[in-house]
């Protein structure tokens, strides 16, 4: 069903109930500082970039692509946070899309966060596979990066004790 917006003439807003409940929630989240940009494009362009079953939304004869920059607060469903884990920027580049029964929803080409737990959460969650190579190459770059580190700020440290006073102290 499709409705009026009141105080906003041409624009329309959907309305309706959602086909499922949400029974035992894994997390709340708030989205803070949020910033929509949208630009038009030729329906084919962005149907070509489409999965099959899904057809690109148009309004006012474009379909519309939209940078969504926003801030994240993500805690547990009793409202539990975790500081420096729990709050991040995210990105999502998105569109408009009709499935095959005609109802409307989002397609996200990229969903991206600053936080690397919320990356391998989101990976696990829509898909991306342990064996794409994408996020096997970017975790195998963030442990080496992390073994690297481990290694060199203990050896760096141990360079600058003259050995001959450490043995004296022990």
């Amino acid at each position: 069903m499709t409705t009026q917006t009141p105080g906003a003439p041409g624009i329309r807003g959907a309305t309706g109930t959602c086909p499922f409940t949400i029974d035992r929630p894994v997390m709340r989240q708030r989205w803070e500082r949020l910033t929509f940009l949208h630009w038009p494009f030729e329906p084919a362009d962005v149907q070509c970039l489409l999965p099959e079953g899904l057809t690109a939304e148009t309004f006012d004869g474009a379909a519309w692509v939209g940078l969504v920059p926003f801030f994240m607060r993500v805690a547990t469903p009793g409202g539990r946070r975790v500081p420096w884990v729990s709050s991040f920027c995210e990105t999502n580049v998105r569109s408009y899309v009709r499935d095959g029964a005609g109802r409307s929803g989002i397609w996200f080409f990229s969903l991206d966060a600053a936080r690397l737990g919320a990356v391998t959460v989101r990976s696990f969650l829509f898909g991306v596979g342990p064996l794409d190579p994408v996020a096997l190459g970017g975790v195998a770059c963030i442990l080496l990066c992390a073994a690297a580190v481990a290694c060199y700020l203990p050896a760096r440290r141990a360079t600058k004790i003259d050995p001959m006073s450490a043995l004296r102290e022990e």
